[in-house]
């Protein structure tokens, strides 16, 4: 018997389309650069967000967001997770820090 899937999430996520963009350092010693990626938002919460991207990502990474659809200014956050979608499209889910 299939078990119903339980929603283990806080606050409650908010379906929305928008772009974001993020500036952040790649932590990885083989690659000690900097990046910048655009995307789209795919939902959000008061306590974070996902997003479709071209670019993989490292969790655990500090970035900073811009999002002029939801907040007035930059935030902080983290990298929690990045998905293999497809090659060349990820999903990446991101907290505030």
């Amino acid at each position: 018997m299939d078990r119903p899937f339980i929603e283990k999430r806080r606050n409650k996520r908010t379906l929305f389309a928008v772009p974001i963009s993020c500036d952040g350092d790649v932590l990885k010693a083989s690659n000690p650069d900097s990046f910048s990626l655009h995307g789209t938002v795919c939902d959000f919460s008061n306590e974070g967000l996902s997003f479709y991207t071209n670019m993989p990502v490292y969790e655990g990474e500090k970035i900073t967001v811009l999002c002029s659809d939801i907040w007035d200014e930059r935030k902080s956050c983290t990298i929690r997770w990045c998905s293999t979608l497809k090659f060349g499209l990820y999903k990446v889910g991101i907290s505030l820090s």
